[in-house]
């Protein structure tokens, strides 16, 4: 009965542990299933400002607001190399100074973030800026022309990122599978414990109280 009982508890924890694994490892597939897709769009959007933007824009969009007659034109442009064939929806052009000079936005133009700048000039030295907001992925890329000429500018792209999010949904289901699963498991490895104390407290012996015996009364003695 002892062997069986030891069997069945180390059955147990070997359980919990590849559980504790399985669980762990689903976390980090999650985490680094959302960080490739993101990953993905990233290089798309870096692939789509040097291979078609960069013949898009000229460089004397640089030098300030786009007329109505260029609005036009370039809208009709960005939306055959870029809107069209990606899941891209939107186009920004911003100069250095965090003022944007393109947009396929109406009413954007022309304005001044100057909270950009920091990101717009990373962009430009070759690090692309990311980030994910209310299920929207901007993605922030350095302007450069074949030629060389031109000031420092930087295109930023944005589209949905249901699919960035969900990326990491079948992991994350995996996850709560296993982890269900281990709460049963640590519920049955403690059951035996708890049956084998109650066991024992149901058989501990009770102590004996003496009785003593009432004392008879005895013949009364004759006068």
């Amino acid at each position: 009965m002892l062997i069986g009982n030891g069997l069945a508890r180390r059955v147990h924890f070997a359980l919990i542990a590849l559980l504790v694994l399985g669980v762990a490892g689903s976390l980090w597939m999650s985490v680094r299933a959302r960080a490739t897709a993101q990953e993905r769009a990233v290089e798309q959007a870096e692939d789509l400002v040097e291979s078609s933007l960069t013949l898009v824009f000229r460089p004397d969009d640089l030098e300030g607001d786009a007329s109505s007659d260029r609005v036009r034109e370039l809208s009709r442009a960005i939306d055959d190399v870029v809107l069209d064939p990606s899941d891209f929806e939107t186009v920004t052009l911003f100069a250095s100074s965090g003022e944007i000079l393109f947009s396929t936005e109406d009413g954007n133009i022309g304005q001044r973030l100057t909270g950009e700048r920091a990101r717009i000039r990373a962009a430009f030295r070759g690090e692309p800026q990311a980030r994910l907001v209310d299920d929207t992925l901007s993605v922030t890329v350095g302007l450069r022309f074949p030629s060389g000429v031109g000031t420092a500018a930087a295109v930023e792209l944005s589209r949905p990122a249901e699919d960035i999010a969900g990326a990491a949904g079948p992991w994350r289901t995996n996850m709560f599978f296993l982890g269900g699963a281990l709460v049963l498991v640590v519920l049955a490895a403690g059951a035996p414990a708890r049956r084998g104390a109650d066991t024992a407290h149901a058989q501990e012996p009770r102590a004996r109280v003496p009785v003593i015996p009432a004392r008879q009364p005895g013949p009364q003695a004759r006068r």
